[in-house]
């Protein structure tokens, strides 16, 4: 295919973005800047570095451990035995999360759910 253009010689990459799809099973720590996509497994810590970083948990996605972040999205998947510290967390419709979360602003959709502890209290 002579003049054929890959979709990969046209997306445009974001300097900041990172993404770990769904095929992704990892474990241990975990340490990030700017915006981290997740769709995999992890099993283990993650960790936002600097003062704008910002996790988004995507559907499909399965987390346990610890994540530390200025701000988190959890737009859906699956967050089990998890203890999350943030400055802001929003959890959409379609987010499951089961541990503790420790953040100055909590944001919670109908439609999430939510088994655990919330403390509301600046990190």
């Amino acid at each position: 295919m002579e003049n054929d253009v890959s979709v990969w010689s046209e997306l445009e990459v974001s300097e900041n973005q990172h993404w770990i799809t769904a095929g992704f099973r990892g474990r241990g720590d975990l340490t990030f800047e700017g915006v981290l996509r997740f769709s995999g497994h992890w099993n283990g810590t993650i960790h936002g570095e600097g003062d704008d970083n910002h996790l988004i948990v995507l559907e499909g996605a399965v987390l346990t451990g610890k994540i530390v972040a200025a701000s988190i999205s959890i737009e859906g998947g699956d967050l089990r035995d998890v203890t999350i510290e943030a400055q802001e967390i929003h959890v959409c419709p379609k987010g499951r999360v089961k541990g503790r979360i420790q953040s100055g602003r909590v944001r919670i959709d109908e439609g999430a759910i939510i088994e655990g502890e919330i403390a509301m209290a600046p990190v």
